[in-house]
Formats: structure tokens, C-alpha cells, sequence
């Protein structure tokens, strides 16, 4: 996305990123994350809309009738000739065949082109005709550009999604919750009496594994001044993590005379 030949980034500065947002009138009060989150919301929804009006345009052009009547051109004694050697008769005044383009005169595609193969109804003589909708080159050309534009769209909008977060700002996932449990390895003694686990010579010994029963009590006690460390480490962390976010800002604040820091 360009504003007035600039592309805006999150590292753009402020002053560019209210131009962008003024530019998509959206709001321009707010801090720098704030206004980075209206942009790529506003380029996400305007691309969404191009999308669906481009989508519209092909449904509506495919749906078009074609203009004008269906060019047909009398089959010559030859080609009737060569038809009816493996199709049914055709009459003198049966032909319907689309004209070929540019005067050239192709069998093959007179005969296997299945819009314009002529039908006839099982148990009657009556022949019907398959419609077929004709579309120009250049109009082939044309939707294939859309198509292509529709699929760049799709792929800006995979990039758009990539750098929102998986969890809320605000949530604290934790994935190590099982770290810190113990297992205990030991040998138990199996019913046949082969294998015991006071016999330490049997190399063939199977050990079984047997959970730790440390953290069925509740979790540590810790002593009072270990908590007040781990109360003061958990603070900080909040703290940096809302100044990153934008929610905090550290300011400076300067005592006058006489009044302590």
C-alpha cells in the first residue's frame, strides 16, 4: 500500500501514519501501534471489497447472452459426405455448424466440438441443438488478468493476517506447565519371578516407569523474601510489556527546589 509515494511500515514515524490514515479517512488520534492496526484493518477491508466487485463484474459478464445470432455455414456434399460415415444423416436443410474464423475451414473442430454437435432425442427424430456462449479473445484475455489480480489479492491478504498475534495482548499462555515433572524409573518385579529389581546382575531387567508424588501436595512454599522477588521480577515484566504495547510511556519527572525526588 502507497500513500503519495510512500509506503507506510510500523517503523514509519507518527506524522507519515496520520497522513496514510487521513488519506483512508480513518481516525488520526492515537498512538503510533493504534494507528498502524487502523491502516492494515482499513487496507484489508478496501482489498476485500475489490475483490468481491471484481468478482461480481466476471459473474455478470459470464451471464451476458452473447449479441446477435449464432453464425451457421452450409456443410459442403464432401462433408456431409464424411459425416455420415460415422454419425446419423444429416438432411438438406441440416447443417448448423458455427462459421470457422478467418475463412479456414477445420473438420475436427466441426466435428468434436461438443457445443455445437447436434443431438438427437432416444426413440424420436427430433435433433436439438446444444447452446453454446461465445466469448472473444480479448475478453479470455481480460479474465484471465482479473483472475490473475484476484489471486495477488488473496495472497496480500495471507501477509495481513501473518503479523496479527495467535493470543489476545493480553493472556498469558504457558506451555511449560509439565517441565518440571519428575519420573522415577525403577524395577518392579514381574508375577513369574524372572526379572526383580533387588537383582542387579540380570541385564535383561525391564524398568517400568512410576510418576513422582512430589507435587501432589500443592505446589512449593516458598519463603517470604523469595516471594517478594518473584512479586517484584512479575511486575517489571507487566510493566515492559505495556510500555511495548503502547499502553504505558515512562516519563520523566522533574522535583522544583526544595522537594525531594
Amino acid at each position: 500500500m502507497i500513500i503519495d509515494g510512500v509506503e507506510p511500515t510500523p517503523d514509519s514515524s507518527l506524522k507519515e501514519l496520520k497522513q496514510a490514515c487521513k488519506f483512508l479517512g480513518v481516525g488520526v488520534t492515537g498512538s503510533k501501534a493504534l494507528l498502524w492496526q487502523r491502516l492494515k484493518r482499513e487496507a484489508a477491508e478496501t482489498k476485500l471489497k475489490t475483490t468481491v466487485e471484481i468478482s461480481k463484474s466476471i459473474e455478470r459478464e459470464y451471464e451476458r447472452e452473447p449479441k446477435g445470432p449464432k453464425p451457421v455455414y452450409e456443410p459442403t456434399p464432401e462433408e456431409r459426405a464424411k459425416h455420415n460415415l460415422t454419425h446419423r444423416e444429416l438432411g438438406p436443410d441440416e447443417g448448423g455448424a458455427p462459421s470457422p474464423k478467418r475463412g479456414v475451414e477445420t473438420l475436427g473442430s466441426v466435428e468434436e466440438s461438443e457445443g455445437t454437435r447436434q443431438r438427437m432425442d432416444e426413440g424420436t427424430t427430433e435433433v436439438k441443438e446444444r447452446p453454446e456462449k461465445q466469448h472473444k479473445a480479448s475478453q479470455v484475455k481480460q479474465r484471465n488478468e482479473e483472475v490473475a489480480e484476484l489471486r495477488s489479492v488473496k495472497e496480500v491478504e495471507k501477509f495481513l493476517r501473518k503479523e496479527e498475534p495467535r493470543y489476545h495482548a493480553d493472556e498469558d499462555v504457558e506451555l511449560e506447565e509439565f517441565d518440571e515433572l519428575e519420573a522415577e524409573f525403577e524395577l518392579d518385579e514381574v508375577e513369574d519371578g524372572d526379572y526383580s529389581g533387588d537383582d542387579e546382575g540380570d541385564a535383561g531387567a525391564v524398568s517400568l516407569p512410576s510418576w513422582s508424588r512430589v507435587f501432589e501436595d500443592g505446589p512449593p512454599k516458598l519463603e517470604e523474601d523469595v516471594m517478594i522477588e518473584v512479586d517484584r521480577q512479575a511486575r517489571e515484566t507487566e510493566l515492559t510489556r505495556l510500555e511495548k504495547m503502547g499502553v504505558l510511556k515512562q516519563i520523566e519527572i522533574v522535583c522544583g527546589k526544595g522537594e525531594d525526588a
